[in-house]
């Protein structure tokens, strides 16, 4: 099992470091998951990270990345937390979709 742990990690490593690329600074869209949560440590040792997350006050995805501030220790990846008030989130889900569906990001209802 560690072996196929290492492997995955190995793997991992290799994609996100093929796409940064040459770039010095990644954003990662920050939620409250494993996964962005692995990303962004992957990532931040090939270049500078910056955690996004954005939600309502409350939301899980804000929680945890307040959460994660507090525990970084290391400090080398940063986190920038953008609290919204339902109405805007209402008042801009249009232009979100709009933006995803020019970059091919696939949007459902």
């Amino acid at each position: 099992m560690k072996k196929i742990i290492l492997n995955l990690k190995q793997r991992l490593k290799r994609s996100i470091e093929e796409e940064i690329g040459k770039e010095k600074k990644v954003g990662v869209l920050f939620s409250a998951g494993i996964d962005s949560t692995i990303i962004s440590f992957l990532a931040s040792e090939f270049c500078e990270v910056i955690n996004y997350a954005v939600g309502t006050e409350n939301a899980e995805d804000i929680i945890f990345a307040r959460l994660f501030q507090l525990k970084n220790k290391r400090k080398r990846i940063k986190t920038k937390i953008i609290v919204l008030k339902e109405r805007e989130i209402e008042r801009e889900i249009e232009k979100i979709k709009k933006i995803l569906k020019e970059n091919k990001v696939e949007v459902t209802s």
